[in-house]
């Protein structure tokens, strides 16, 4: 997580008509791909889907990046009328509501080298004899979590971010990278690898995330609306649509 100061950007979703709703504010934390700042721009997959989602409902938007438990907190204290991309917990869920909908799937997913031999079917104990890199601090739920605690998966070397991984992947300084899906393919893309690592199957863990609305500032019908239009523009291939941009 980085500790950046906020940005903020008005959204007003049509172009040709003023929408007569009032704005509204919206926050999201630095977790690239999904929300991130770039030249004073608030952009990402997950921001891209919000603001799809919010422009087809003609409900124009006040958006916020903040660092995550400035975000939190802001909603708590029922300063802001959502927040994204979070995942579902009871000590949240006294002060938001949550989509039906998952805004976006955090899945932990292992890469190597597209001529590796190394191949993955869910059982760590076949691949102890490799090396794995990490970035320090993350976790990557509990199966991968419990077989680096039991000594199953002990060669493992930290770096301070996804890229450092990749590179030392291709440079045949590691065999294995454990990783966020979204996070490892943008970090690929950007530094032009497609070619040069591959995705193991099956992924370690998923994790939904999801956008969640104050319960004292939103009303109920605003909520159900979003549902029903994010699973309208999965199925229309805008959702996927938007993923890719990112990855390819």
């Amino acid at each position: 997580m980085f500790v950046i100061l906020g940005v903020s950007i008005s959204l007003f979703m049509l172009p040709t008509m003023q929408s007569t709703a009032a704005p509204l504010q919206v926050v999201t934390f630095e977790q690239a791909p999904a929300e991130y700042e770039e030249q004073g721009v608030i952009k990402g997959i997950a921001v891209d889907i919000v603001k799809e989602v919010f422009a087809r409902m003609h409900q124009p938007i006040l958006l916020n990046l903040y660092p995550f438990a400035n975000s939190i907190n802001r909603i708590k204290k029922r300063k802001v009328d959502a927040i994204f991309a979070v995942t579902k917990k009871p000590e949240r869920e006294l002060f938001l509501n949550y989509t039906s909908e998952v805004l976006l799937d955090q899945t932990a997913t292992l890469y190597v080298r597209k001529n590796s031999q190394i191949k993955f079917d869910g059982d760590f104990r076949k691949l102890s004899d490799y090396t794995f890199g990490v970035v320090n601090k993350a976790t990557y739920g509990y199966k991968f979590d419990n077989a680096v605690t039991t000594g199953i998966i002990s060669k493992i070397e930290g770096v301070s971010a996804y890229r450092l991984n990749v590179l030392k992947l291709v440079k045949n300084r590691l065999d294995i990278i454990v990783g966020p899906r979204l996070g490892i393919l943008y970090e690929i893309k950007k530094l032009g690898q497609q070619e040069a690592v591959k995705e193991l199957s099956p992924s370690i863990e998923s994790v939904p995330t999801y956008i969640a609305f104050s319960k004292t500032r939103v009303m109920p019908d605003i909520i159900e609306q979003f549902d029903l239009i994010l699973k309208e523009i999965k199925k229309d291939g805008t959702y996927e649509k938007i993923i890719q941009s990112y990855i390819k």
